[in-house]
């Protein structure tokens, strides 16, 4: 059905789908056969849309795919109790802070402390003055409304000041434009906005405690293999404490790359650019897995070709990292 335009008598207003623009939608979830007719011309003159449930079943089934304001909830319902349908929707953390009226003929006290405690929002007796009811539900959307705002700012504000929190550019226009919309729950794009960056920052915090403590037995093993090497040794002792030494710088650095790892998330990990004899970064490897060579009896050699330079400028770990793996699985697959 294609938009149609009406005269409201204050101005020209854009309905879509028989539906008016900015009206706050209310479900009544009621079998008494006539009632959404009759609340929706009592409700007309303050722009709400009353769609009415026969059964507790349906009731629940419209809140799944509808956004409502503010639901009128009947207890007595052919296929279940009411308060089972406000215990379901207050189930639903999407709905917590849905606004719920009980309609019921039941005025004992401890019906209503029940309902209360289920998550009731107002309570209404039967029967009931139209005047009353339309008097209620509309106090409670106001309320409602203005919660809403109350919360999208306090929660935008939470996103990009809150000292806790540092939101990258995308966050941030994510959480402006869901503030800007009216016709989505912003509340929620904020919310998740604000989890994704918690859980990156916890996902940092715990990566960095943890390569801490790991840092500092490797930074032992590298201060006593340095002392080892100063001492009198065989060149076979000599080397193979050159591999220990050389493995614990490896993870040093590994250690290093682990504590980028919030720099990788928002591409800025930086690469060194300082000179290195590349001949030597690859006999470091070729010392490293010489002895899964020796146990696979294989013939591991590196050839460098004629005229090749002698210094290159680079990243010498990036380097030395990548021959590495690569020289192990080929030595692992072969």
């Amino acid at each position: 059905m294609l938009p149609w335009l009406f005269w409201n008598g204050l101005g020209l207003s854009q309905c879509v789908h028989g539906v008016k623009m900015n009206q706050n939608q209310v479900l009544l979830i009621d079998d008494q056969q006539g009632l959404g007719g009759i609340l929706q011309a009592l409700f007309e003159a303050d722009q709400i849309a009353l769609t009415q449930a026969m059964t507790g079943a349906e009731g629940l089934e419209r809140l799944g795919r509808v956004k409502f304001e503010a639901v009128i909830l009947d207890l007595r319902l052919p296929d279940t109790d009411g308060g089972e349908v406000l215990r379901t929707i207050r189930g639903d953390l999407r709905r917590a802070l849905l606004p719920v009226i009980i309609l019921t003929g039941d005025d004992r006290m401890e019906e209503k402390i029940r309902l209360f405690g289920l998550g009731a929002t107002d309570y209404i007796i039967k029967p009931y003055h139209p005047m009353e009811l339309r008097a209620r539900v509309t106090a409670v959307l106001r309320v409602a409304t203005a919660g809403e705002r109350a919360r999208n700012v306090k929660v935008y504000d939470q996103a990009l000041f809150c000292k806790n929190i540092l939101p990258t550019r995308a966050v941030e226009e994510e959480v402006r434009n869901a503030v800007r919309c009216e016709h989505t729950r912003p509340c929620e794009h904020i919310l998740r906005a604000v989890v994704a960056e918690n859980e990156a920052r916890n996902r940092a915090d715990f990566i960095a405690r943890i390569s801490h403590e790991i840092r500092n037995p490797i930074n032992g093993i590298l201060a006593t293999s340095e002392m080892v090497l100063e001492s009198g040794l065989a060149d076979q002792q000599r080397q193979m404490v050159q591999v220990i030494h050389q493995s614990s710088k490896s993870c040093l650095t590994l250690l290093n790359d682990i504590l980028n790892f919030a720099k990788l998330e928002s591409d800025k990990l930086e690469f060194e650019a300082k000179p290195f004899p590349p001949r030597a970064c690859v006999e470091t490897v070729l010392d490293l897995v010489a002895g899964k060579v020796g146990k696979k009896n294989l013939d591991l050699v590196a050839l460098f070709a004629p005229g090749a330079d002698e210094t290159v400028e680079g990243d010498r770990e990036r380097l030395y990292q990548v021959l590495l793996n690569l020289v192990s699985n080929a030595v692992k697959f072969t």
